[in-house]
């Protein structure tokens, strides 16, 4: 053995119960640099992204049951879920304003409202990879068609507890129109989002959301040597 070493390891031998202690702190902390709370819109429905899917401690600590995942390629769902704690419900749902999110709306609401039915220990997370734009679609469309809400009141309830929120403007008009079925009339108007540029990952050239966040959770997820 070096001698380097050897005095190395004599010097902090007393010190190797502390050091593990520390690296134990390490790793508590950052895994909760990598959890996150989602929000919650009435007692038993919240929102979030990718990484509150992914927060199984604070989701389990507060009581989700069953999880709506609406990403589409940004991460694997299969691999990136729990199913021995949690319900999923997948819809594969593109974050662009032509995508067809009408045609998931009304399965993605009576997944949610059944589940209420089914007791108050019953709680749902909706998710997209962001949580801002599909997530919050389907918890908009939900509120109007389940609970009544128009879109302002709907709006104003989820802008409140998840500020980010922000449904690109395809969805908006979805919204809008399914505001007017509902209720008669337009109960605001859509302020158009502003057109954002995507992250691409330079290893696999997939697309992986709009902020430098979810290209973070794309590199560890899919590419956890780099």
């Amino acid at each position: 053995m070096s001698p380097i070493i050897l005095k190395f390891e004599v010097k902090y031998v007393g010190k190797t119960a502390r050091m593990d202690h520390n690296l134990e702190k390490l790793a508590l902390i950052s895994s909760m640099v990598n959890a996150e709370m989602p929000s919650c819109i009435i007692d038993y429905l919240f929102i979030g992204g990718a990484v509150s899917a992914r927060s199984v401690d604070i989701l389990e600590h507060i009581g989700i049951t069953n999880i709506v995942c609406l990403c589409f390629d940004e991460i694997g769902q299969s691999d990136s879920q729990y199913p021995n704690l949690f319900q999923y419900k997948n819809f594969s749902i593109d974050d662009r304003e032509d995508a067809d999110i009408g045609s998931i709306i009304d399965r993605a609401c009576d997944y949610i409202h059944d589940v209420m039915k089914m007791g108050s220990n019953k709680k749902v997370l909706v998710h997209c990879f962001e949580g801002k734009s599909r997530s919050a679609t389907v918890v908009l469309a939900y509120l109007i068609l389940k609970k009544k809400f128009t879109l302002s009141e709907a709006w104003k309830l989820l802008k409140k507890v998840h500020p980010r929120t922000q449904p690109n403007n395809g969805f908006g008009r979805i919204l809008l129109e399914l505001d007017k079925k509902i209720h008669g009339k337009v109960s605001m108007k859509w302020r158009q989002s502003k057109r954002l540029t995507m992250k691409v990952c330079h290893l696999c050239g997939k697309n992986t959301g709009l902020s430098s966040s979810s290209l973070k959770l794309h590199l560890q997820k899919l590419h956890p040597t780099f």
